[in-house]
């Protein structure tokens, strides 16, 4: 919370999803149109993080398949524009180790979707700010892995990437592009997130911060349940030390504290994998309720339809099927997907990261068993918070805050019985 609360908040302001984007996706939902789109350019990338769930190596993945080429993610997305795609992500692997992604970009721009790219950002030189510039995405989401080259080691294998990076993002900003920053947490660099987020906090740009890692199911099968990752426990208090780093001043933080021990969900602005609103009554076998495979989707490399990144299914072959018909098999199949029981009745839900696709990947099987790692994880995350709640209460630290929403209601009182005593005199006349 070392930045400037203003310009902290204007940052994650910028960062946040429009109430018109929302209310898009909410109708889309309903439809079933596939607004937003990702298109996995690739599974290769110049860095060998511990903790990816989906790098392979050119050998692998030309053993696996072949990517498809700029001609065909271009028409992909022509295809997928005229079923109501406006919203595209390019990521990878690294999309911009494909030598022909200014090709597939401009390609896709000219569409007029609205374009933003995921990358580690150690390829973006000189003449990639430039040619950004001149054609502007909407957003660079730019992975951060540490705030030095021997923390960027450690996780990456790639030391020297880190000044590269570091050079990129100051350059985007002063070249006027929108820019956020990610960083996901392991125990290669749990000690050096503060100094991350104090880093972005210096070019004030926002920054989220992962601290749940999926299982690499779509690298192997044998996986589910298995990932480089911190212990739940680790994870859970990373969780809580974020509601801190995430709040642009004091004040802000003790709401939120307040609002988690109080069973209240806290949803960030920068949020990305949100409801579709619903009039479906919930029960303990809930349905799916994210925006994939409802309004969302995700295209891998190799061509292959999933309603999300981190789901190996249901999917189907674009190259075979065409989009059209691949969307309405994958909405269909997703309209199946249920919830573990146990997780829909959970008093912890309000406060939990669990989905359909972390369930699939913790357990290999949507809607039988609950994903425990996630379990232990969120019990730990609640126990910290209720406990520093309780501490900050018996210092007086909410003393103002509580002053404060007295005096608010003492006027919305007076003010409402003042609004009320002309109307019931106006009534006896």
């Amino acid at each position: 919370m070392r930045n400037d609360p203003v310009q902290a908040q204007i940052a994650r302001q910028l960062s946040a999803e429009p109430k018109l984007v929302t209310y898009l996706f909410t109708k889309a939902g309903v439809r079933k149109v596939p607004l937003s789109g990702t298109f996995e350019l690739t599974p290769r990338c110049n860095f060998n993080c511990k903790m990816c769930y989906v790098h392979l190596s050119k050998e692998e993945q030309e053993a696996r398949g072949r990517e498809l080429t700029a001609a065909e993610w271009i028409a992909l997305g022509e295809e997928c524009s005229k079923q109501g795609m406006l919203f595209l992500l390019l990521t990878g692997g690294e999309p911009l180790i494909r030598p022909d992604f200014r090709e597939i970009y401009l390609g896709l721009k000219k569409l007029g979707l609205i374009l933003s790219i995921n990358t580690n950002g150690s390829l973006i030189d000189d003449e990639m700010i430039e040619f950004l510039k001149a054609n502007p995405p909407y957003k660079l989401n730019i992975t951060l892995y540490g705030s030095s080259p021997e923390v960027y080691n450690e996780v990456n294998g790639n030391p020297a990437a880190f000044e590269k990076t570091y050079r990129a993002i100051k350059a985007l900003k002063e070249a006027g592009l929108a820019v956020k920053l990610n960083c996901s947490t392991t125990q290669y660099n749990r000690d050096d997130v503060g100094n991350i987020y104090n880093l972005a906090a210096d070019l004030n740009i926002h920054t989220q911060i992962a601290e749940y890692m999926f299982p690499p199911m779509r690298i192997s099968a044998e996986s589910a349940g298995k990932a480089v990752r911190l212990s739940a426990k680790e994870a859970g208090r990373e969780m809580f030390l974020n509601i801190k780093r995430r709040s642009y001043d004091e004040k802000l933080y003790l709401m939120r504290l307040r609002k988690v021990a109080s069973g209240i969900k806290v949803i960030d602005e920068d949020a990305e994998c949100l409801d579709v609103p619903t009039a479906e009554t919930l029960t303990a076998t809930e349905h799916i309720r994210c925006r994939a495979g409802s309004c969302a989707f995700w295209v891998s490399w190799d061509g292959k339809l999933s309603p999300c990144g981190m789901m190996v299914e249901p999917s189907c072959s674009i190259t075979e099927l065409g989009f059209a018909e691949a969307w309405e098999r994958v909405c269909e199949a997703t309209r199946a997907i249920m919830m573990p029981p146990k997780c829909t009745n959970c008093d912890k839900r309000f406060a939990c990261v669990v989905c359909a696709a972390s369930t699939y990947c913790e357990t290999g099987c949507f809607g039988k068993d609950e994903p425990t790692y996630i379990c232990e994880m969120i019990e730990e995350y609640l126990r910290i918070v209720h406990e520093e709640y309780e501490r900050l209460l018996k210092e007086g630290a909410y003393e103002d805050i509580l002053k404060e929403e007295a005096e608010a209601r003492e006027k919305a009182l007076a003010a409402a019985e003042a609004q009320a005593k002309p109307e019931a005199e106006g009534k006896k006349e």
